[in-house]
């Protein structure tokens, strides 16, 4: 391994010194600004000087057009900025421009003659404000204005990134969501770049702490940032479902700050139907939130501080509804009710900016993240399943940004993310699955420690009409496991009457089976990048992009682990036999290094007035090998899984018994996955159009397909068969759970987006038309015994249609008003007949209605999503920048009964009728209102 990492190394600064100067560069978020400079009879001003200036901060930037009259500006910031253009015998003109993550920003002029000097006259036009219709990629922008006054009940980035086409969102009883998109199922494969860093996790494709949980970030630490779906520019990586790309706010030459508090308790709080129709209390529901912003100069033009921190403190409160089988209604009573889930999250971030001088800056940024809190449990799942969690999260960056030339930028950072992850089961005991509820939790505690070096190279560079990009990413990874699964093992009953269970599993120990020594796993990997992307503009209303991203990871599913029954020469004749002859790791498994991704858009202005884009385009985008397969497989030889069927006791210690005496054939369950896991991959396309009706007015529809493949699944080709009482591939093992890469998803949608911006007003209508299918349903939580149960479907995330109206302005006497008004029509419910109708002892592969993995919920009014949130603000005192102002949110305004989830068993094991089939079993969270008040100084 040590080998083929230092080839590979030698082969990436082999390339980087092939493309990039000497010098180093770092992940970029710098805003590229170009136009055009003609005269009165529109003939083009060679020579022109242009000057863009922040209007907040020190940083300035120049260029000069060409014979053309084309000028192009690099490395520039997000914020507000003078444009001015200067040329002899015309008068100078100035446009104030709002420039945004992830834009190539036009501004064209057309310059009048000057009958005085150059110097003496000035010339100031209006201000341009941010309705955005030019776009080489699928993305929309989240600015500023939205970010600070927007209502937002858990007040975070991926919540807020639900104003954007494509992205559903929803707000749960708990408060704890993950926004998600595209054809990638749930809670996996998205990434977040704060600042240019990568705050993804190496373990299972989520971002590092686990977003639904709490913010990552402080909500007013961010300037603002882009939400991608078809991200055609080769920069972006390792997000099968969608990117956010932000930029945390830095200090400018004035000092100022914000300090704020919102508060609410149970008498603000409204009861689902489901409290409501179980005639309980309202709970004692309450939530804090406070926070605190600074920034100002260190030292005037050299050197700034911004700094922000937010404390969300939440009393929720979860229902627990079991059902209740028509044999013994009253069998599951004393699990129901409203159950308290605290839940303490701090974040902060810090950035500290150094300007040396008009052509070098260097940025130091530190976010941390620290959660408390309680949950995993509520719907048919007993608080006695619930897990306590605590993360612990560090991102830092040293960044440099150096313009050479006006031709060029560089930056260089060093990165580090830092992720220490712990969950512990709030009860401990073991594991009891009936139909009608799940007792006990098998798979924590958990234990991870993650933390990642980096070193990112990136540059561009105006070559003619062309802007070339190009990049090269080095990460090492470290990464540590403890999983002590079924440590008092899981017991599944047939029926809800059942006393003996029809099937158990127990984890011990192989070399140390009295504790829990050996659950536990580590690995190191190398994470390596290289990409070239061009910008060019053939002529001047066509706009072209061509990149391609080569993307690989060395050993980050312990490639040179050689799993214990590599020595088993019948288990590996049998796995042969049924097809499954490469799932045997010997210490040579295959790193997947053929991630070649090319990506191809264009945006062309038909009418050559800057108003009108026809757009497409055409990419390929890789994930990320998750290492939990890696860690999974390298735990199962030490903490090994033992399957017993109709075991005959429901005491996990005669199960150990069994185990360590060895006076009962017993069954290790084995982990294995293919000697070459390929990286998941989007394969997306899109067509589009935007059209700028006014200087306020925009509208962007948009065609995209996205085809996935390569989806993590797995398979159990050693189930237990009840008609031959026997397994099917040997009796030596139990449940072999092979992990696989042929899952498959697809989307296909019609994105469209309408944004009004005129003065303090800024208004977004985003509706998305889409259709969802693959070969599963949501994340693959069990392994199935055929691979035939993996048909292409329509899944439970089948949302056809979207509607997010976003606003937020000035009103009559003081007020501003912010609203979020979303409306989804109804999803698909993934549901089990729940006999064994295919003789595997298991329940979760058997389907009603011919196999259809999804049942769809009749298109009514009263089974969509609505929600309606309300900020109204005025302030009590305002004197100069000091200002104090009072707040009321109201969140689900209209108290709407929203349900998240249903009855998904129809029969039990017997084939009687489980009364809760199809009927909610869970809501979505009812009205909550809060006061909060703000000072700003």
């Amino acid at each position: 391994m040590r080998h083929a990492f230092l080839r590979a190394a030698g082969l990436l600064a082999g390339l980087a010194a092939a493309i990039v100067p000497a010098r180093p560069a770092a992940a970029q978020v710098t805003i590229t600004l170009e136009g055009t400079v003609v005269g009165e009879k529109g003939q083009p001003l060679a020579n022109a000087a242009v000057l863009a200036e922040n209007l907040d901060t020190p940083e300035s930037r120049r260029a000069m057009t060409n014979a053309a009259g084309t000028y192009r500006v690099l490395g520039l910031s997000p914020g507000r900025y003078g444009v001015t253009v200067r040329a002899i015998g015309y008068r100078p003109t100035m446009e104030k421009v709002q420039l945004i993550i992830g834009q190539r920003a036009q501004v064209n002029f057309a310059l009048e003659q000057a009958t005085r000097e150059l110097q003496s006259v000035t010339v100031v036009g209006t201000t341009v404000k941010q309705v955005e219709v030019q776009r080489l990629s699928i993305s929309a922008p989240v600015v500023r204005e939205e970010i600070e006054n927007l209502p937002l009940n858990q007040r975070g980035i991926l919540n807020l990134a639900s104003i954007a086409p494509g992205i559903k969102s929803y707000a749960p009883q708990q408060g704890r969501t993950l926004p998600s998109a595209g054809a990638a199922p749930d809670l996996r494969y998205i990434n977040l770049y704060l600042d240019g860093v990568e705050m993804k996790s190496m373990f299972n494709g989520n971002i590092v702490g686990l977003g639904q949980t709490g913010s990552p970030v402080p909500q007013e630490g961010l300037e603002e940032f882009r939400v991608f779906l078809n991200p055609y520019d080769a920069e972006y990586s390792h997000a099968g479902s969608y990117v956010i790309s932000a930029v945390t706010r830095r200090g400018t030459n004035d000092w100022k700050g914000s300090a704020f508090g919102f508060f609410q308790n149970k008498n603000a709080v409204g009861r689902t139907f489901i409290q409501r129709e179980a005639a309980v209390p309202v709970p004692n529901f309450g939530r804090q939130q406070a926070g605190l912003n600074v920034s100002g100069p260190l030292r005037k033009d050299k050197l700034f501080l911004a700094a922000s921190y937010e404390l969300t403190n939440t009393n929720f409160y979860l229902d627990v509804v079991p059902g209740r089988p028509a044999i013994a209604p009253t069998v599951w009573d004393r699990y129901r009710g409203s159950f308290l889930a605290p839940n303490k999250n701090h974040a902060g971030v810090a950035r500290i900016t150094w300007v040396p001088s008009d052509k070098h800056t260097v940025d130091g940024t530190w976010s941390t993240r620290w959660l408390q809190g309680e949950g995993n449990f509520g719907a048919t799942a007993a608080r006695d399943a619930g897990i306590s969690q605590k993360y612990f999260v560090n991102v830092a960056q040293i960044r440099d940004k150096w313009l050479p030339t006006s031709r060029m930028v560089n930056e260089a950072s060093v990165q580090l993310v830092s992720w220490y992850h712990n969950e512990q089961p709030l009860l401990d005991g073991p594991v009891r699955v009936y139909p009608s509820v799940t007792i006990g939790t098998g798979g924590f505690p958990l234990v991870l420690r993650e933390t990642h070096w980096r070193l990112v190279d990136r540059m561009q560079l105006t070559l003619g009409d062309h802007l070339l990009k190009t990049g090269v990413e080095a990460s090492r990874v470290n990464a540590s496991e403890f999983l002590p699964q079924n440590q008092y093992g899981s017991f599944s009953f047939p029926t809800d009457t059942s006393t003996l269970p029809n099937s158990a599993t127990v984890g011990v120990g192989f070399f140390d089976p009295s504790s829990t020594a050996d659950a536990k796993a580590a690995l190191s990997g190398t994470i390596l990048g290289l990409y070239v992307n061009d910008e060019w503009r053939p002529v001047s209303n066509l706009a072209l992009n061509a990149g391609v991203r080569w993307d690989a990871e060395l050993n980050t599913l312990n490639n040179d682990f050689t799993v214990p029954w590599a020595s088993d020469a019948a288990l590996v004749t049998a796995l042969t036999s049924a097809g499954y002859g490469r799932f045997v790791n010997r210490g040579d498994r295959k790193n997947d290094l053929n991630n070649v991704g090319p990506r191809v858009s264009f945006s062309w202005d038909p009418l050559r007035d800057n108003t009108t884009f026809l757009r497409g385009g055409f990419g390929i985008i890789y994930d990320r090998a998750t290492s939990m397969i890696g860690f999974g497989e390298r735990l199962n030889a030490a903490w090994r899984q033992y399957n017993f069927t109709n075991p005959g006791t429901t005491d996990f210690n005669v199960l150990r018994q069994r185990v360590v005496s060895g006076t009962v054939a017993v069954t290790p369950g084995l982990v294995l996955a293919k000697d070459k896991m390929n990286t998941p991959k989007n394969v997306q396309w899109s067509l589009g159009v935007g059209r700028q009706f006014t200087r306020t007015l925009g509208v962007n529809v948009d065609y995209i397909d996205q085809r996935m493949s390569d989806i993590y699944v797995r398979v159990n080709p050693n189930y237990f068969n009840t008609q031959t009482r026997a397994r099917q591939l040997t009796p030596r093992y139990g449940d072999i759970s092979l992990w696989d890469d042929f899952g498959k998803a697809t989307f296909r949608g019609i994105l469209s987006q309408t944004t009004y911006q005129s003065g303090a007003m800024r208004v977004n209508l985003a509706y998305t038309l889409g259709w969802y299918k693959a070969t599963f349903d949501g994340n693959i939580a069990s392994a199935f015994p055929f691979v035939a149960s993996y048909t292409m479907q329509p899944t439970s995330g089948d949302e056809r249609h979207r509607i997010v109206l976003s606003e937020t302005g000035k009103i009559p006497f003081g007020f501003t008003l912010s609203t979020i008004t979303t409306l989804a029509s109804p999803r698909p419910i993934a549901v089990t007949d729940g006999r064994d109708l295919n003789s595997d002892n298991v329940f979760f592969d058997d389907f009603p209605n011919g196999g259809a993995r999804t049942v769809a919920l009749p298109n009514r009014w009263k089974n969509w999503y609505r929600t309606v949130d309300v900020r109204l603000a005025r302030p009590l005192f305002a004197q100069g920048p000091r200002k104090l102002s009072l707040s009321v949110e109201v969140f689900n305004l209209f108290n709407t009964d929203n349900v998240s989830g249903f009855g998904t068993r129809q029969l039990d094991a017997a084939g009687r009728p489980i009364t809760n089939y199809l009927l909610p079993t869970s809501a979505f969270a009812a009205r909550q209102t809060q006061v909060g008040v703000r000072a700003e100084f």
